[in-house]
């Protein structure tokens, strides 16, 4: 049930109509997209047009989204807008790569280096990760979250 409300609701947020759906899946009607949506049937939305090349990309953002919100899922740690974010991300990224340029100036790491380049890296993906998770959110809902940081 939910998953037909998240389909009929993000088509209709995103404008994307039931036929535009089915021709992107390969069929010449939108039957199968109505019943998708129809909350008096016994069928679900079939995990595969997610991962199906031709279905519309925000849509599936919204859907996958939603599925991890309604999941319960925890958002990843890090600011709450993507420009925040971002500035986070950017201050991991310099400080790794300013880093590993000090590293490779005798074109070598050794194991106190790695040791280092392992910390700065792991966070830089977790802040990177975060800002891909605020991207996901922004691109799928439009949302602009003011954030005082």
């Amino acid at each position: 049930m939910l998953a037909k409300r998240a389909l009929r609701i993000g088509r209709e947020m995103h404008g994307i109509s039931r036929m535009q759906i089915a021709r992107a899946l390969g069929h010449v009607d939108d039957k199968l997209v109505r019943a998708w949506e129809e909350e008096g049937r016994s069928n679900h939305v079939p995990l595969w047009v997610l991962m199906h090349p031709n279905f519309p990309a925000s849509l599936r953002a919204y859907l996958l989204s939603e599925a991890a919100r309604i999941a319960g899922e925890a958002p990843p740690h890090g600011a709450e807008s993507p420009e925040a974010q971002s500035m986070v991300a950017l201050r991991f990224v310099g400080q790794f790569i300013s880093t590993l340029s000090a590293t490779m100036a005798d074109a070598r790491i050794s194991a106190d280096d790695a040791a280092q380049l392992l910390i700065i890296g792991e966070k830089t993906a977790t802040a990177l990760i975060a800002l891909c998770a605020r991207l996901r959110q922004r691109a799928s809902t439009g949302r602009v979250l003011h954030d005082a940081s």
